[in-house]
């Protein structure tokens, strides 16, 4: 697996987070945490089953709910 920054996918690309503004202004979250079996080997580092929908309906709330920061735990999110 080979991490890339956003700036080096897109150039001229920057990415603002309502969360890490320095203000009191108030921010929604939506936090998910995906439940199973977990699997590490030298070729997977992740969920033992598929979980693209769970995570796919993940995301689609968080777009239609607007909210400012969307996290779950990169090794269990699907590419």
């Amino acid at each position: 697996m080979v991490f890339k920054f956003c700036n080096h996918i897109l150039p001229g690309y920057s990415i603002k987070l309502e969360a890490l503004e320095k203000d009191t202004n108030l921010y929604t979250t939506l936090l998910f945490q995906c439940k199973g079996k977990f699997d590490a080997s030298e070729t997977k580092f992740g969920n033992h089953i598929n979980c693209t929908d769970n995570f796919t309906q993940f995301i689609r709330l968080a777009i239609s709910e607007k909210v400012s920061l969307a996290v779950t735990p990169e090794y269990s999110c699907p590419f």
